[in-house]
């Protein structure tokens, strides 16, 4: 994949208002902790997942669960701060 495309990928989208979403395909991009992260979750009957990506930091946490209880994006971001 190209680096352009990656970078669109991870680049908040722009509505028709010139405003900014904290979504670009298929990415969250946002903040957590104070760090630029990226993050994509989902599920389906019985699997939930979790993509957190801190790009400057070349840290990333992925859950992947048969666990349809667990809370996926709240593990995540306790690994997240386990150091902090």
């Amino acid at each position: 994949m190209e680096a352009s495309t990656l970078k669109e990928a991870f680049s908040p989208g722009r509505l028709n208002d010139g405003s900014l979403t904290s979504y670009g395909f298929g990415w969250g991009v946002s903040t957590f902790l104070g760090l630029q992260s990226l993050a994509h979750s989902g599920s389906w009957p019985g699997f939930r997942t979790r993509i957190l990506r801190f790009p400057a930091q070349q840290f990333t946490v992925i859950i992947l669960s048969n666990v349809a209880e667990l809370e996926p994006n709240l593990l995540a971001s306790r690994i997240t701060k386990i150091d902090r």
